[in-house]
């Protein structure tokens, strides 16, 4: 019995080391012909690549210049011959002649005449002064009409008289001086005039501040302007 189970051990262990033998081989050649594999398709690349052309030479040539032609030197210019102008010919000399009887005796009455008769001397007519341009007479600049504030459909409101000045008896007349825009708003309210009460004239300014205004007018146009706003803080009874 002992001998039938080492036997059979012994052959199971020569069948392992027989298969694992012939795995590795197996591997072994799948890993080879990979290899070949490789190399061939390598070597069919390189003989299908196509050859590099070899570099065409290159031939230099000197090319001579040639020198430019001499170059001939200008020409004098001869000076042209003037037109010569022949001169005029002598004229030949005047011979008096003597006048006759007749005409040496008008010629002596008529410088007895001259020399007893003034000579009448016509003045020369002076040059007119020259006329002056009249000037263009300057636009007449249009009037302005000023600004309104006392028109019924404005409907300012009256300012309010401060209780502390009531109790005073504080009364009096403020003059107020007022920049209207030409859409006929209050720009700005200075105090012109105060009345003796700083209240009153505090109370003034605050009205007249929020007032509207008919804008001042040149023509057709509304332009801006000054206005003088009197306001009279009066106590009745």
């Amino acid at each position: 019995m002992k001998y039938l189970l080492l036997t059979s051990l012994r052959t199971e262990r020569g069948d392992k080391a027989r298969k694992s033998i012939g795995t590795r081989l197996l591997r072994l050649s799948i890993v080879i012909g990979m290899h070949l594999t490789l190399a061939a398709w390598a070597w069919h690349t390189q003989l299908d690549a196509p050859a590099e052309p070899a570099p065409l030479p290159m031939v230099v040539r000197a090319i001579a210049l040639s020198a430019p032609p001499p170059q001939e030197p200008p020409r004098p210019i001869a000076p042209q011959a003037k037109p010569r102008i022949p001169s005029p010919k002598p004229l030949p000399p005047a011979t008096a002649r003597p006048a006759a009887p007749a005409q040496q005796t008008a010629m002596q009455t008529a410088a007895s005449t001259a020399q007893q008769t003034p000579a009448n001397v016509a003045a020369a007519p002076q040059p007119s002064a020259p006329v002056m341009e009249q000037a263009s007479p300057s636009p007449v600049p249009m009037p302005v009409t000023a600004a309104r504030f006392d028109a019924a459909y404005l409907q300012n409101p009256a300012p309010v008289y401060p209780r502390l000045a009531r109790k005073s008896r504080e009364e009096g007349k403020v003059l107020l001086l007022v920049q209207v825009s030409a859409s006929g708003e209050a720009d700005n309210v200075q105090l012109k005039q105060t009345c003796g009460f700083p209240r009153l004239d505090e109370a003034a300014m605050d009205a007249v501040r929020k007032w509207r205004f008919i804008p001042a007018r040149r023509g057709a146009e509304s332009v801006a302007a000054s206005v003088v706003v009197p306001i009279v803080f009066r106590l009745e009874g």
